[in-house]
């Protein structure tokens, strides 16, 4: 059985494909990040955004689709 915590939610942002983890307000990725709050922040990163990008730990709901960008 696991212990009890914080998880990190692993997922891939929809546009760049690169890797997110985040978990308690805190986020990394695999490409180099602007810091919150400059113009060139990605709305996608924000805590709220995040927590809908589908996960392994949380799949998609079935009614929400995604554009694969070429």
């Amino acid at each position: 059985m696991g212990q009890g915590g914080p998880q990190e939610i692993v997922s891939r942002h929809p546009t760049t494909w690169g890797w997110i983890m985040f978990s308690q307000g805190t986020v990394w990725t695999t490409w180099p990040n602007p810091y919150p709050g400059s113009p060139e922040e990605d709305p996608l990163l924000k805590e709220e955004n995040l927590e809908s990008l589908p996960s392994i730990l949380r799949p998609p709901p079935p009614s929400r689709t995604y554009t694969e960008v070429p």
